[in-house]
């Protein structure tokens, strides 16, 4: 069977595009101006200052060449400066001005490295008034949340820091969500990580977290978010930290521990990593199915008692190496096995009316082993003009994984049988090409363009008809630029896909997805802004796996290769306000996502409920989000978080033949962190979150309210202790509800953590660090991936 969606025109469009994208570039290479570029840092602690005022005059006249405001990470950059001899002065509110005498060649990008600038204290009642880092600031389609000494003493490693960070929520599971969407793009100084990377940074490490709500055209199609964490300079030397956690009882392991080495010295750094997770916990789950009508129902009873042992190593590793100014490379990889296991005893109950059928008891048994590589190598090279880089990336990716799960069950009737297995052996390879360019189109005007290939292959060891083969090619190109008050950023990326499933089709398709983000200054701490984006969700190895899992003898789930993508607009307008450098926002948020991909249940000629992956219909939200970081006092500051919208879905004809109907509803999600710093080094955070049941197509998803308090002690300068308790008072914790009906069924099924009434977990980081400061080299390999983790 052929299904073929690919217009010829689109191959022209094509490379219509990329002939653009190397006549712009080729049209920019005459220029060969010199430039001037720093970071603007405070001489007591050596964090950056912000909107630092920094001008260039020329020597022989003192006239004024040109002036920029330093950025929220203290970067300046002057271009299009003639040779000549200069003097820059630097200035900022609270602090001495410093001069620095120029004498610039043609085509010369001069770096001055760290600029200090002093404090000036005044002294007025015995009270010290000093400049202050503000909270957070929206621009470029982003928004940029600073750390301080206070985010510091509460977090240990940067997936602490980011649960301080209003929007980003986590799960009991650690999967993480912005503004309630999953599959978000993991930056660290700009280069593609994961969460495991993240769990692995000690949190001195740094400096700012940027938040992108709507990605431009350079990410790619499916991403819904984007958070890059920026560190601070990278030192020589020896360097590292290491992270532990003690459970307070054997049947309430919760751990995240790690370490981190680094070393540096003159162009090369060196570094190896690891984090651990340790989750082993007593689950209890129900399930309720009942099949029929009201008057003559049969209802179908799951309870079950199961040991959770998850674990997970990610061992990471790299080396970077600048072979001259304009020249540098990188290599970067991982290895990462894990296991995901639940074993332990049900009991299944059947009853027709009022009366019980039948009772099946039964043990269940994981064998989960999974097994995950990458490897990125990235070259870059710097032009003599300003702003004009080019880089290289190319990465392999390979998952390998064995999951089999068996159910001996005792008492059964003739209709099932006494033992079921599920057993899948999927196997997932990925190689990425990626090629970006960047320049400056004028003083305030740039131009980021690139391309980039996955080669994807899926398999199922299992089953030797699947093969799954994928070509994805994307061009794209956006140009910015940065006026007075108004501020504007515009592309378009443009993905040719080619799909083949042995024996089912072979299709391709070209998608063209526009982006759009305008920001307009009301005042120095006021800003509006208007996005939109067009966006696609494809099928994952999971979702299109079509193998047959058995869960219980009255229910089965299986993939579908046939998954079309999703296809999601969404328009967003922002206001923020920065009073007294605390950041407050307010966006008002319309999404429209056709083609779903969802889970869709009905009852088969069997009568078992059937759960396949299907797109099901349309769905249309619209809402407010609000998000601040807010310091009350000296001591406390607060983040908050709070979304609310509405939502309607409109199923399909195949849902609708399924029994489905539309349906139509409001929804909520809130989240708080809270600091609070006290004398003699202690300092105490909070952590809540909870979301009202979430709309998916067919079903609704629950789960309780997560808190945690924390309460951390400095004991010398490297060394710190803690006592960290989850849930407290709670005894149980529904970690995963799950609800959904038909005409012709009702299902609900539930799992709890089982917890003491006070789970505890003591907590010890040491870290040390020697050597000078030297500035990271920064790039965006490709092609890292979470898998979802299956819950408890």
């Amino acid at each position: 069977m052929t299904n073929t969606a690919f217009n010829p025109n689109g191959k022209t469009v094509l490379m219509a595009l990329i002939m653009a994208f190397l006549l712009i570039a080729a049209a920019t290479y005459g220029q060969k101006p010199a430039s001037v570029s720093g970071r603007i840092i405070n001489q007591a602690d050596d964090d950056p200052i912000s909107f630092a005022t920094v001008a260039l005059y020329h020597s022989p006249d003192s006239s004024l060449v040109d002036g920029v405001i330093s950025k929220e990470d203290g970067w300046f950059l002057i271009q299009l400066v003639p040779a000549g001899k200069y003097y820059l002065k630097v200035s900022f509110v609270g602090y001495q001005t410093a001069i620095l005498s120029l004498d610039l060649k043609q085509g010369e990008k001069y770096d001055t490295g760290n600029i200090p600038l002093t404090e000036k204290a005044v002294n007025i009642a015995e009270t010290v008034v000093s400049a202050e880092r503000i909270k957070a600031k929206t621009s470029n389609g982003k928004t940029t949340f600073f750390m301080n000494r206070k985010m510091h003493k509460v977090s240990n490693t940067g997936m602490d820091v980011l649960k301080h960070i209003p929007g980003i929520q986590f799960d009991f599971r650690q999967n993480i969500s912005l503004a309630g969407k999953s599959n978000i793009l993991i930056l660290v100084n700009g280069r593609e990580r994961d969460m495991h990377y993240i769990k692995q940074l000690n949190s001195e490490q740094i400096d700012k977290v940027e938040v992108i709500h709507s990605p431009g055209a350079k990410y790619p199609a499916e991403v819904n978010g984007v958070l890059n964490v920026v560190l601070k300079k990278k030192d020589s030397g020896l360097k590292g930290h290491v992270f532990a956690e003690i459970p307070g009882s054997k049947d309430e392991i919760y751990l995240f521990p790690s370490a981190g080495l680094n070393y540096g010295y003159k162009d090369l750094s060196i570094f190896a990593s690891c984090d651990g997770e340790f989750s082993y916990f007593d689950i209890h789950k129900k399930r309720e199915l009942q099949i029929g009508n009201q008057h003559a129902p049969i209802d179908f009873y799951t309870e079950s008692q199961f040991r959770q042992k998850n674990w997970s190593h990610h061992m990471h590793y790299g080396i970077e190496y600048r072979l001259n100014k304009k020249n540098s490379l990188q290599f970067y990889g991982f290895y990462n096995p894990w296991s995901w296991e639940h074993d332990g005893s049900l009991t299944m109950k059947i009853e027709e009316g009022q009366t019980t059928a039948e009772k099946i008891n039964g043990q269940r048994e994981d064998t989960d082993r999974n097994h995950k590589h990458y490897y990125s190598l990235h070259y870059q090279h710097d032009f003599d003009e300003n702003g004009k880089t080019l880089a290289v990336d190319l990465s392999y990716f390979t998952l390998n994984a064995f999951n089999k799960t068996t159910y001996n069950y005792t008492g059964v009737g003739n209709d099932f049988q006494p033992e079921l297995i599920n057993q899948n052996e999927p196997y997932e390879e990925r190689g990425i090409l990626r090629v970006e360019y960047n320049c400056q189109l004028g003083k305030k005007t740039g131009l980021e363009a690139g391309g980039k290939s996955v080669m994807k292959t899926l398999l199922n060891k299992q089953d030797a008809a699947f093969r799954y083969e994928e070509m994805l090619h994307s061009v794209y190109a956006s140009v910015h630029s940065n006026l007075d008050d108004f501020r504007f950023k515009a592309g378009m990326r443009a993905e040719y896909l080619e799909q083949e499933l042995t024996g089912e089709f072979n299709r391709s398709k070209l998608a063209l997805l526009p982006h759009a983000n305008l920001i307009f200054k009301l005042g120095k701490i006021q800003d509006i802004s208007f996005s939109y984006r067009r966006s696609l969700e494809r099928p994952g190895l999971y979702e299109l796996n079509p193998t047959l899992s058995v869960i219980n003898p009255f229910m089965m789930q299986q993939g579908n290769p046939a998954l079309k993508p999703a296809i999601q607009n969404k328009l967003a307008l922002e206001y923020s306000l920065r009073p007294n450098n605390n950041y407050l926002a307010a966006t008002l948020f319309w999404e429209n996502t056709s083609n779903v991909i969802d889970r869709m249940s009905f009852i088969n000629n069997k009568q078992q409920l059937q759960i396949e992956t299907a797109n099901m219909g349309t769905m249309r939200q619209y809402g407010l989000q609000l998000i601040g970081s807010l310091k009350l006092t000296g001591q406390i500051t607060l983040n908050p978080y709070l979304k609310g919208y509405r939502y309607n879905v409109s199923m399909n004809q195949a849902a609708m033949e399924k029994g489905l109907d539309d349906k139509s509803g409001w929804a909520y999600e809130s989240g708080l962190s809270a600091m609070m710093s006290f004398k003699h080094d202690f300092s105490v955070s909070a952590i809540f979150s909870y979301n009202s049941p979430q709309p998916l197509m067919q079903c609704r998803i629950y789960e309780d309210a997560i808190y945690f308090l924390k309460v951390d002690k400095m004991i010398m300068k490297d060394l710190k202790i803690g006592i960290k308790a989850a849930l407290p008072f709670a005894g149980s914790f529904v970690y995963r509800g799950k609800e959904s009906q038909s005409d012709d069924f009702y299902h609900k099924e539930e799992g709890k953590i089982q917890m003491s009434p006070f789970p505890v977990w003591f907590q010890l980081k040491y870290q040390f660090s020697l050597g000078k400061k030297l500035k990271p080299n920064q790039h965006k390999p490709e092609g890292i991936y979470d898998t979802p983790k299956k819950g408890f």
